[in-house]
């Protein structure tokens, strides 16, 4: 039981949701509007991290059975918000073409078409490959990423990247713990999301330099993704007894925590009908509020029927 990385999730949720409610900020606070892709890549660093152990135990003869597990297990809650998006009009189908492109693999929800895509690579280069084949893939993508400075690089060669580091650090979690210095990764935390910020304010404002700012945003998502596990990790123990002791505090992060796909899926469909209606009705932050609380409560309705679904099919 690692209790960073369900605090991690929660975090992940939380920036996710946050980025997503862009159109609600004021324009003289629209910078706070961020944290969508440091939220995207915990969580990728966190699947690497938690998917590691069940790779290493998995005989390479089953591992269909084990791919396909985990993409029935999203296939009831992305059927649902794949239903929806076509009836509110999110998705025009004309051919066959289009149904696989929107459904598939899909564009709008191009987050589960990554995890989809990620599981299958993912098993091959933590069970086919060493250490410095994996390495190198991770420089080779980031070389990538320059050529095709775009949000696909973005989304996944930095997202990939992600998942493998996440394995790095479950395969090298005990020795990496025991070697941080607790007192110094605070600041290390705070400088890196400084400079996160500080890329990210260069971006917006249009400055670029060959695709460097663009990468370096992407990279320092993962350092910060890692900066936290590894902090938490340290803190286990003491973790461990917060949790214990307050019961309130341990509920909530652990709702946020398995929510945090369905609050990515519930925004897709909340940026194009609910979200217009809430900045309408409300100002800011009773509208920003308020469309949180709609965010999260629906995220966590929808996460509790699915997992009724699959109590059923056993």
């Amino acid at each position: 039981m690692f209790y960073i990385v369900d605090i991690a999730k929660a975090l992940a949720c939380l920036l996710i949701a946050n980025f997503h409610s862009d159109i609600l900020y004021p324009d003289r606070l629209s910078l706070l509007a961020f944290g969508g892709d440091i939220g995207n890549n915990i969580f990728f660093l966190v699947s690497g991290f938690a998917l590691l152990p069940s790779v290493e135990k998995c005989d390479t003869r089953d591992m269909g059975k084990w791919y396909f597990k985990r993409v029935f297990r999203l296939l009831p809650m992305l059927t649902f918000f794949y239903f929806l998006t076509w009836i509110t009009g999110g998705v025009t189908i004309h051919s066959f073409n289009d149904a696989v492109r929107e459904f598939v693999f899909p564009t709008m929800y191009w987050f589960t078409g990554a995890i989809i895509l990620f599981y299958f690579i993912f098993f091959i280069f933590e069970k086919y490959t060493n250490s410095i084949v994996r390495g190198g893939c991770i420089i080779l993508l980031a070389i990538l990423h320059l050529f095709w400075d775009n949000m696909q690089a973005e989304v996944y060669f930095i997202g990939f990247i992600a998942m493998l580091i996440g394995a790095w650090i479950r395969r090298n979690f005990p020795e990496l713990v025991q070697k941080i210095k607790t007192k110094k990764m605070l600041p290390a935390i705070l400088l890196t999301g400084v400079l996160y910020l500080v890329l990210k304010f260069l971006r917006r404002n249009g400055i670029e330099i060959l695709g460097l700012i663009h990468l370096g945003i992407g990279l320092l998502t993962i350092c910060l993704a890692t900066e936290i596990i590894l902090w938490g990790g340290a803190y286990e123990k003491r973790l461990k007894l917060m949790f214990e002791k307050h019961s309130g505090i341990s509920c909530i992060v652990r709702k946020l925590s398995e929510i945090t796909l369905a609050v990515y899926l519930f925004m897709g469909l909340n940026d194009r009908v609910i979200m217009y209606a809430i900045k309408d009705l409300l100002p800011f932050p009773f509208s920003y509020l308020l469309n949180m609380a709609i965010s999260l409560v629906g995220a966590y309705a929808i996460t509790t029927i699915d997992k009724r679904l699959h109590k059923l099919k056993r």
